[in-house]
């Protein structure tokens, strides 16, 4: 851009320096022959001047209407440009979610026998799976921001789930819950594949400088880059998007904690778990903190990753109304610090704190029960009444600190 507009100064100076020439050879005709222009008029010798001067401007009109029409065009020829980009990148995002969709489906046949029976998962089932969804997740790299944001979700949850997957009994799986879990992300692929690629309203583009110490920023070079303002492509790498919502919420009925875990393992945030409880209109902690570290002295964190929603029958109830409860599962998500085993119910009664909301008056002395069921997590039994109360109490401040995570775009991880 900057060498073409030195090209057009470089030509209007040279044409400008033409017509200093012109008048330059005219002012010395007028200074050596001052006495002759005084005695005698000389009519041709202007006009053969003149016509000079015509004549370099007729030369190099059509450069400078060129020139000036480049000028002119520039930005129509630049967006024409863009537009262009951004049709053939949408052309191929079809192209390539129809190839996903079709693939998905196959899987998804693939799969659906498995969900008829209850067979105990094996290490190897886990990394059959891996390979399959690894195939398509780099098949979607070229297709919409949609589908490639499950598929890398599922993708990641999966890694996850095989590196801690063990066969006991309190982390074992069975395949109407992996491969239910499967089929159903699989069939939110589907339907984003089948949508009308979104056509972005604007082909503006905008910079982003990769540097985040601004004092740094004259002291390096090429730390812009450029970017669609209103076209994503890509991986929806955000916490708080509706996408890892909807994603979450398929995990949290799986019922398995190690795929729990390890779904939340990729972001350690708990904002997909705050909007399930919202739905639910229930509250429970999604951040525990316990005592520090007596040995260590780190302030460790216990990360709600899961709820069920269930009903207690008891033999000989009669009429009376099933017991609702809420098993509430917690875990600590780090794999290099393990302290879970520690720590037990009475002292998550008596000195494990709540602190998403500050004096919240939530009471872990109202938990059931504890009950330990994987790598570094444990579920916490509750009545689903109580957590309804909860929600009552703290509604406001539940809202407030929802509105506030968005607003501020901070991990709410970091907070704590």
């Amino acid at each position: 851009m900057k060498r073409f507009y030195l090209i057009i100064y470089i030509k209007i100076a040279i044409f400008v320096v033409s017509i200093k020439d012109v008048n330059a050879g005219v002012n010395d005709s007028l200074t050596t022959n001052t006495n002759q222009i005084l005695l005698k008029f000389e009519p041709k010798e202007a006009d053969s001047n003149f016509d000079k001067t015509v004549k370099i401007i007729t030369e190099n009109l059509g450069s400078l209407v060129a020139l000036l029409g480049l000028i002119l065009a520039y930005p129509l020829l630049k967006r024409k440009l863009i537009e262009n980009h951004i049709i053939s990148a949408l052309n191929k995002i079809q192209e390539t979610n129809r190839e996903i969709h079709k693939q998905s489906q196959k899987l998804c046949d693939t799969y659906l026998p498995s969900t008829f029976n209850d067979k105990i998962i094996a290490k190897e089932d886990i990394e059959s799976v891996l390979r399959d969804i690894k195939d398509i997740y780099y098949l979607s790299q070229e297709g919409s921001s949609d589908a490639t944001t499950l598929l890398f979700y599922l993708k990641n949850t999966l890694q996850g789930t095989q590196k801690n997957y063990v066969l006991e009994t309190k982390y074992i799986m069975f395949s109407t819950q992996l491969y239910g879990l499967i089929i159903k992300i699989l069939s939110d692929v589907n339907f984003y594949c089948s949508q009308v690629v979104q056509v972005p309203k604007s082909t503006k583009i905008e910079a982003i400088n990769l540097l985040n110490y601004k004092e740094l920023r004259g002291y390096v070079t090429h730390s812009d880059v450029y970017k669609y303002k209103y076209f994503n492509q890509g991986v929806i790498y955000d916490p708080k998007s509706l996408h890892h919502t909807l994603f979450y919420q398929s995990i949290n009925r799986s019922n398995n904690s190690s795929i729990k875990r390890a779904a939340f393992q990729i972001h350690q945030n708990v904002a997909p778990i705050i909007n399930l409880l919202f739905v639910n209109k229930i509250y429970a902690p999604p951040v525990l903190k316990p005592p520090k570290d007596p040995l260590f002295g780190a302030d460790n964190l216990i990360f709600l990753i899961g709820f069920s929603i269930k009903n207690q029958f008891k033999i000989g109830q009669g009429h009376e109304l099933p017991k609702e409860l809420v098993e509430l599962t917690y875990s600590n998500p780090r794999d290099d610090f393990h302290f879970i085993e520690s720590i037990d119910f009475e002292s998550i009664q008596n000195d494990v704190k709540d602190i998403y909301i500050e004096n919240s008056q939530f009471s872990l002395m109202k938990a059931n029960k504890l009950s330990r069921c994987g790598v570094e997590t444990f579920t916490l039994e509750f009545e689903l009444q109580y957590l309804k109360d909860e929600y009552k109490n703290n509604e406001r401040r539940i809202k407030n600190k929802m509105k506030n995570s968005i607003k501020t775009n901070v991990n709410i991880r970091d907070t704590y």
